[in-house]
């Protein structure tokens, strides 16, 4: 098809440069008459054989991928009916000595351009916006540890941030994940299992969850073992060796429920304080 566009139109006697008519203007010459239709028909096959493979692949997939089909597909029905039908009735009239090239030359080109704004952002959705939510969901995580790293922050050995004016969300946020864990590495030393178990029963008796009573105690142990480190106390002996659930599970989860904890929950404050007291009913 396309070297049979680029011959045809080197036979033609096309002298005349048309910039936004030339399917009207030609559509009576020999040479570029054929050329003209057999782009439009090339252009017509396309768009039948995508919007036929977006269809099969929309019953198949789910989620932004079908969503990303679908804005596909409605991108080439508006290219039918406002580019493709318009063209060829513009085309069509000029054989049959009519005028209707305000079709080719006002309608059409604005709605093939949203057209094509759609069927573009078919193609792109599905492949930025899960990294768009990706890097904002890295942004609340960052935040959110940004109470759990002041507290603990003392007690890290890992390197300083890179100080450059622009780093990836997910970059920071890995970044603050390491050294917090590179702290809670050092911290562990000062657990006492007896702070841990004492804002558990606490947490238990104000009817906290399972899951969520462990975390809470957990940061209270985490809070009290930065207060005695901070002051320079002696290392809890024997060791506690207990694992916080921020080191069993993969990801920022665990340590943004513990970053949660650390930042309200007040056993927090009474382990800060050197006592752990259950809330005040």
């Amino acid at each position: 098809l396309i070297v049979a566009i680029v011959v045809l139109f080197a036979l033609a006697d096309a002298d005349t440069e048309r910039l936004t008519d030339l399917d009207t203007y030609y559509a009576d010459t020999p040479g570029m008459r054929e050329m003209i239709v057999l782009y439009l028909l090339g252009h017509s096959a396309a768009t039948l054989v995508m919007s036929v493979m977006c269809r099969r692949w929309a019953r198949e997939v789910t989620g932004l991928l079908r969503t990303g089909l679908r804005l596909i597909m409605a991108g080439v029905l508006l290219d039918v009916v406002g580019f493709q039908l318009t063209k060829y009735t513009a085309v069509a009239a000029r054989w049959t000595g009519h005028d209707l090239d305000v079709l080719s030359t006002v309608v059409a080109p604005p709605l093939a351009s949203l057209a094509a704004l759609l069927c573009a952002a078919g193609y792109v959705l599905p492949r930025l916006a899960p990294l768009v939510a990706a890097h904002w969901h890295s942004i609340g995580d960052y935040r959110v540890l940004g109470v759990l790293w002041d507290g603990v922050r003392f007690a890290s050995t890992a390197p300083r941030q890179p100080r450059t004016w622009w780093r990836p969300p997910r970059a920071r946020l890995h970044w603050r994940e390491v050294s917090i864990h590179d702290a809670l590495l050092a911290l562990a030393p000062y657990f006492d299992d007896g702070v841990r178990e004492r804002a558990l029963a606490a947490a238990l008796e104000e009817g906290r969850d399972a899951h969520g009573a462990r975390v809470a105690a957990e940061a209270a142990m985490v809070a009290d073992a930065a207060r005695r480190a901070a002051a320079g106390a002696v290392p809890t002996d024997p060791p506690s060796g207990y694992r916080l659930h921020a080191t069993e599970v993969s990801g920022t989860s665990g340590l943004v429920d513990l970053a949660r904890e650390f930042a309200r929950s007040p056993l927090v404050t009474g382990a800060c304080e050197g006592t752990v007291r259950a809330t005040p009913r």
